[in-house]
């Protein structure tokens, strides 16, 4: 049972923040040669073997494709943080073209769903998959949608006809592909705490929602459209549009929008830094660091000083750059006062 109607493939335009702030987005612009993210094949292996700790990869994707995704994916969950750190310095919004953010992969330092997801994108296209990046869409708190990240389509991926959607780039506990076949909804996933599901919102438009606690769904503040499934309320988190392939620029523009949002609510009011190190989630930002078990149980524990942060980062993320960490905590310090 739907709740709120979805409003679907509004797109950028249809929200007065582009139209105040930036440039429209072409909604079918072909990808040139020069758009390209710029990987070779050989750092592709490299990343995959040495970055994610995945060996005889070409040999694994050739036995089993699926099962090699699915490992693919969990590795960069467990590996590459998700994070703004690298996006806001003490010199203001940084916005990195594709070498950096591939030398950000590379070194583990991670970042935001732009960064991660084109980077994968990227990687799997180089070892041989079909793969396309989808444009994905959110609401802004004043109730307008607005195209907000990239999702990964990998086409014939078991057999030939199936598509599958893999988005390591976020903070959801998604670990597996999914296949797009869906008739309504996928059965009920999530560790850590959170239950999520897929729902077939229309054609070509595939939405994951989040189990909404009914004593919580009063005080809720997304304008999201709800579900009522299998007993339980479920709140849009995403929209995928999965008939949509977009080039590497449009999710850099895409992204360029997301951090001049007004509203703050795209992950440049706080510091954010989550990943799932040891196979716990880890949830860090200046106030604060939540531990998950994959049960659902949490350890918080109060941050009150600097030092306590970069000791936890380090200890947590070690391979998170603490001059970056640096930079990153004085822009926050800034922008808060």
């Amino acid at each position: 049972m739907f709740l709120q109607r979805p409003k679907l493939n509004e797109g950028v335009s249809g929200t007065g923040f582009e139209a105040n702030h930036r440039v429209s987005l072409e909604r079918d612009v072909p990808c040139k040669v020069a758009d390209e993210y710029p990987l070779t094949k050989t750092e592709a292996v490299f990343y995959v073997e040495n970055v994610l700790d995945i060996p005889d990869c070409q040999k694994l994707l050739a036995e089993d494709p699926l099962s090699f995704v699915n490992l693919l994916y969990a590795q960069t969950k467990a590996r590459i943080p998700f994070t703004n750190i690298p996006l806001f310095t003490r010199e203001g919004v940084y916005h990195p073209n594709t070498d950096e953010t591939k030398e950000l992969m590379l070194s583990r330092q991670g970042g935001n769903c732009w960064i991660i997801n084109v980077f994968t994108e990227a990687v799997l296209r180089q070892l041989g998959l079909q793969t396309y990046l989808a444009p994905a869409s959110s609401f802004l708190s004043g109730g307008a949608r607005m195209i907000s990240h990239p999702g990964i389509i990998i086409k014939d991926l078991v057999q030939s006809g199936t598509l599958h959607l893999v988005d390591p780039g976020t903070r959801m506990p998604m670990f597996d592909a999914v296949s797009l076949d869906i008739a309504e909804s996928t059965p009920t996933q999530g560790e850590y705490g959170v239950r999520f599901k897929f729902f077939k919102a229309s054609m070509g438009a595939i939405q994951v929602c989040r189990m909404i606690n009914l004593a919580k769904l009063e005080k809720l503040r997304s304008p999201a459209p709800f579900y009522l499934n299998d007993g339980h309320f479920w709140s849009e988190v995403i929209t995928y549009n999965i008939y949509e392939s977009r080039c590497p620029s449009y999710f850099a523009q895409v992204s360029k929008n997301v951090r001049a949002d007004p509203t703050g609510q795209f992950l440049h009011d706080e510091l954010l830094l989550i990943g799932y190190p040891g196979g716990d989630k880890v949830d860090i930002n200046r106030k604060r660091c939540i531990i998950t078990s994959r049960s659902g149980s949490a350890q918080r524990t109060s941050i009150t000083t600097s030092d306590k942060l970069f000791e936890l980062v380090e200890e947590l993320f070690p391979c998170v750059s603490m001059a970056a960490l640096s930079s990153s905590l004085d822009y926050f310090g800034k922008s808060s006062k």
